[in-house]
């Protein structure tokens, strides 16, 4: 069971980091790209504008519902055991 629970944390790790660090990537190169490319951020076209907005909102919440879903995670475990497709994950509840 162990080795089961390590293997799926470890899956949703990694698969948290390629999507963070993917992000944190395009972020700086794009933010580079445009401080080479753009002189002033004011004088960047409202489509562009509006582009970086969109994914600058997408990228603060998905950061936003990842600390959700974790701070939910831990919340639920604290009160009652959690039943995975692999098996059943328990907790010691003893200091509660």
């Amino acid at each position: 069971m162990d080795k089961k629970m390590r293997d799926v944390m470890l899956a949703s790790l990694l698969n948290r980091f390629l999507i963070i660090g993917s992000a944190l990537f395009l972020g700086t190169f794009g933010g580079y790209w445009l401080g080479t490319v753009t002189p002033s951020i004011l004088e960047l076209s409202p489509k562009l504008l509006l582009l970086i907005g969109v994914g600058l909102g997408l990228f603060i919440g998905y950061v936003i519902g990842v600390v959700r879903g974790i701070m939910r995670v831990i919340h639920v475990t604290q009160k009652k055991d959690v039943l995975l497709p692999n098996g059943k994950l328990k907790f010691d509840k003893s200091r509660h």
